[in-house]
């Protein structure tokens, strides 16, 4: 939660748009409420103390088109100018000193006793610390180097997601996380507008792929459409596919990985993975 605070700070000092409006996650059926209390419970563990149940009438005195059985209520929970946080992140980078390089394609790398050296657009070049944030191709990344290879739990596997719009809601809202995927479902990226996303479809795929399917629906789909609203008419305003790298179906449910040396054993050299965008 210090980072959450942090990013708060941050925004308001850099003046990056951005609102606390808050997120609600619902369970849509009598069904999910166990689940619901599984997922409060690891919420309140991981130190998001003002997390707390509602009652579907609560739900619906929030959003008055929701269909549940029960929420849960995150008021810390807000959207950011991505775009701009990024440009902002860049300018302090650059202020100390960095320089970003685009079209700039990691061909390979090894460890070596004096630092790590990679392979950049043809050239080679040799740093102490390598940080791997290559999103959905962080394991390709560190595939050249066997010691850097990501453990298992964050090998290169992932799932496209499908992210509905409905119209302007008073609050984020998503359901509980669909059969074999790894988290509540999440909106998509937003600037100060106010956000509009319903919960994802999720579907395995063996690679990076962002082709979207307009007439696909699902039944998942159909039950978070607010007010019992069609999914046809859900899919009138927005729909984009969001590639995650995610965990096996069946596995316990994971989050977001980061491995350094104490992990692999491979000195100067850190993978993020199962991230492709500000979280």
């Amino acid at each position: 939660m210090a980072g959450r605070d942090a990013l708060y700070r941050y925004c308001a000092e850099r003046a990056i748009p951005h609102r606390r409006l808050g997120k609600l996650i619902v369970a849509s059926r009598e069904s999910q409420l166990a689940k619901l209390a599984a997922l409060e419970a690891q919420a309140r563990a991981n130190g998001v103390a003002d997390i707390r149940r509602l009652t579907a009438s609560e739900a619906r005195a929030l959003e008055p088109a929701l269909d549940c059985a029960a929420a849960l209520l995150s008021p810390s929970t807000g959207i950011v100018d991505s775009h701009a946080l990024m440009l902002s992140l860049l300018a302090d980078a650059e202020a100390a000193g960095a320089q970003l390089a685009l079209a700039s394609p990691v061909e390979g790398g090894e460890v070596t006793p004096d630092g790590v050296a990679l392979r950049v657009a043809g050239m080679a070049l040799l740093a102490k610390r390598v940080v791997n944030a290559a999103g959905l191709f962080a394991p390709d990344v560190a595939a050249p180097s066997p010691a850097c290879a990501p453990t298992r739990s964050a090998g290169p596997l992932r799932s496209r997601r499908v992210f509905l719009a409905a119209g302007p809601r008073a609050v984020l809202a998503a359901g509980l996380p669909a059969a074999g995927s790894r988290r509540p479902g999440q909106p998509p990226d937003a600037g100060p507008r106010r956000p509009s996303a319903l919960r994802p479809d999720v579907e395995w795929v063996d690679g990076v792929d962002y082709r979207v399917d307009p007439a696909a629906r699902t039944p998942s789909t159909a039950r978070c459409a607010p007010g019992g609203r069609s999914c046809r008419t859900a899919r009138s305003r927005r729909l984009r596919r969001h590639p995650r790298q995610d965990r096996r179906p069946g596995e316990p449910d994971a989050d977001f990985v980061i491995q350094g040396p104490a992990v692999h054993g491979a000195p100067g050299w850190s993978t993020c993975s199962a991230s492709n965008r500000p979280a």
